[in-house]
């Protein structure tokens, strides 16, 4: 297989006390990124330190807090990468992620994009529950060409922007490939961004299914 040039994006938001271990699972890979891109929403921590053991190897844009899906779409519209993919600053990568993505779009030209499943961990690194498929933009590995087909991640819906863009995928006729691998490790942080906003969260992605409803029945 010959491998093409991948373009991983990590929007982070005062996340210079993990974001080293994303990094470092990016570079892990058996067929790396040629591009990793800190997409850096208004932090007020120490990122560009956690960034400085990076220098030439991880470029770095900045932006006026805005949230992670604003951060998504600026960084995956730089370049010209024929693949893009997306990674949060606090999960990772197992070594194989990439190289299999790659494989099963190029044995399937017909499969726009690739999730894999995804293993939840606590704070202490300890696995929570099994490994369930990951719908979320932190696991999604695109064809440049498919994601702008699609459109990009709606910046109205900084909880749902995610599902949106799998329903209209789907609408577009996408094929979106599931591995069935555990490729993904979720991290989860008391006081993240889901967390602390479960209930517009909860309400947004109603939301989203009722608008995705509303455009099938037209």
């Amino acid at each position: 297989m010959t491998h093409k040039p991948i373009l991983c994006v990590i929007p982070v938001h005062n996340g210079a006390r993990l974001i080293g271990r994303a990094i470092d699972s990016l570079m892990a890979q058996s067929v790396p990124p040629s591009r990793i891109l800190v997409v850096d929403d208004g932090s007020a921590d120490d990122l560009a330190g956690a960034l400085r053991g990076y220098d030439g190897r991880v470029q770095r844009l900045d932006q006026v807090q805005s949230g992670p899906t604003v951060a998504r779409n600026r960084g995956a519209l730089t370049g010209d990468e024929p693949f893009i993919s997306f990674l949060d600053a606090d999960d990772e990568y197992e070594p194989e992620r990439f190289e299999r993505a790659l494989a099963m779009m190029e044995d399937g030209p017909g499969t726009g994009a690739v999730v894999c499943m995804a293993q939840n961990f606590d704070a202490g690194g300890a696995p929570v529950g099994e490994p369930l498929p990951a719908y979320t933009a932190g696991a999604l590995v695109v064809r440049r060409q498919t994601f702008l087909h699609v459109g990009v991640f709606d910046e109205s819906l900084p909880h749902g922007s995610a599902m949106d863009w799998f329903l209209r995928a789907r609408e577009a006729g996408v094929d979106v490939a599931l591995d069935p691998g555990p490729l993904l490790k979720r991290h989860l942080q008391s006081g993240s961004f889901s967390e602390t906003n479960a209930v517009d969260s909860h309400r947004e992605h109603l939301a989203v299914v009722r608008a995705a409803l509303r455009r099938r029945r037209t």
